[in-house]
């Protein structure tokens, strides 16, 4: 486990912003703003070919002139690598750069142990993140080197951030609503078959073109009697843009009617930081949600003569953070089988996988590595490699992939 994490950076990435809350020394976490009392910054990433300077944010925005990069899911999907006075820069590491440069302001003289990224859309790597941060960090301009750097989407941050608020402890469902551009609803309640903490997500797409503040209360308020008639909670939480201003009347009393409702910018930020320490601490729960790995993959093995199920990788987390290993000796030499539960449903499918080109063996004198990675929240693959048996049934190296699409 990586300890001593004392001082963790949450941030959000929106649609043309970048938001930041943080913790020091484990004390009280607190949102990052800028002196206009700011907390969604522009996420603007700006270099001045004459003096040779990067700038970031409003600093980025208001230069003359310059190479300006900005609404990183869009450039990610859009764009090739770019060449900037001889260097050639992909999205990825030009995102990572436009974090630091607001990291360095952040942190002051303070190191840095853990970053948190929320995001809708995932269009960087873990490990691009880690390393660029660790490269940035590591120096003698910058003070720190990062411990751990996590990504994760809406649903780990509102679901850490409720799980530490006492006004939510015993509550049966905490409803979360996000309204930019669409309005999206997520709706955290318990899976009746498992038990297991589960968001039901629902949404309204392009609700921005009103006349008046009073066409836009009025629709709005329908849109928000619907969803939460549909699905009724006590308590809920609303963020994004769409709800500032001062033109909310009859939604207001629609969100407020028969429930407490809480406003803020910085909920995905203070969820992240909240779910690295879940995660340091081995306090994760599984979740269902879109988006998040669906199923619980493994084998069944004998143990004291008990056919236990052994899982290779979990379902029920972000599946670009996943990935599992185990190993085990197989009771036939020639193939195994994989068994896939649904965390959902508890549907089992079973798939046997014959291991073509390995030497023929006493049963029981075979051993397996069998690793297994998610590439998305109902596809993968398994590398299996042949592992033999010591010295009287040495590895034959073999090693077999194997993809997997469920449905």
């Amino acid at each position: 486990m990586k300890n001593n994490i004392q001082n963790i950076v949450g941030i959000e990435i929106g649609e043309g912003y970048v938001q930041f809350s943080f913790q020091w020394e484990l004390g009280e976490i607190q949102v990052y703003k800028i002196q206009n009392g700011r907390e969604r910054l522009s996420d603007c990433l700006l270099y001045n070919g004459k003096t040779k300077e990067w700038f970031v944010g409003e600093k980025a925005e208001y230069e003359q002139e310059g190479v300006l990069f900005k609404n990183w899911g869009d450039l990610y999907f859009n764009s090739k690598n770019i060449q900037i006075e001889n260097q050639s820069y992909d999205i990825e590491q030009l995102f990572c750069k436009m974090i630091c440069l607001y990291l360095k302001e952040i942190q002051k003289d303070r190191e840095i142990d853990a970053v948190v990224l929320i995001t809708e859309q995932i269009f960087v790597k873990t490990e691009t993140l880690e390393r660029t941060f660790k490269n940035q960090f590591h120096c003698e301009q910058c003070k720190g080197i990062l411990k751990t750097v996590e990504i994760i989407g809406y649903e780990m941050a509102f679901t850490s951030f409720v799980l530490t608020q006492e006004h939510c402890h015993g509550a049966r469902s905490v409803g979360f609503i996000r309204y930019e551009d669409d309005i999206v609803y997520r709706y955290l309640g318990k899976n009746a078959k498992t038990n297991l903490l589960q968001i039901e997500t629902m949404q309204y797409k392009n609700i921005s073109n009103f006349k008046s503040d009073e066409e836009k209360d009025e629709k709005i308020a329908l849109i928000m009697k619907k969803l939460l008639y549909e699905r009724k909670t006590s308590i809920l939480y609303l963020t994004g843009n769409g709800f500032t201003g001062n033109w909310m009347k009859k939604t207001l009393q629609a969100l407020c009617y028969n429930r407490r409702a809480f406003l803020g910018q910085s909920l995905c930020t203070k969820g992240g930081i909240q779910y690295i320490h879940f995660m340091l601490s081995n306090q994760l729960q599984p979740l269902l949600a879109d988006g998040l790995g669906q199923y619980d993959i493994g084998v069944v093995c004998n143990e004291n003569g008990e056919k236990t199920f052994i899982p290779i990788i979990r379902g029920g987390y972000e599946w670009f953070l996943q990935k599992g290993e185990v190993e085990f000796i197989v009771e036939k030499n020639n193939a195994i089988e994989i068994v896939y539960i649904h965390l959902k449903n508890q549907e089992i499918q079973r798939e046997t996988i014959m291991l073509d080109g390995i030497p023929r063996r006493k049963d029981r004198t075979t051993r397996l590595r069998i690793q297994a990675y998610y590439t998305s929240e109902k596809a993968g693959y398994l590398l299996i490699k042949d592992l033999g048996f010591g010295a009287l049934f040495p590895t034959s190296h073999k090693i077999w992939i194997h993809t997997f699409q469920l449905r």
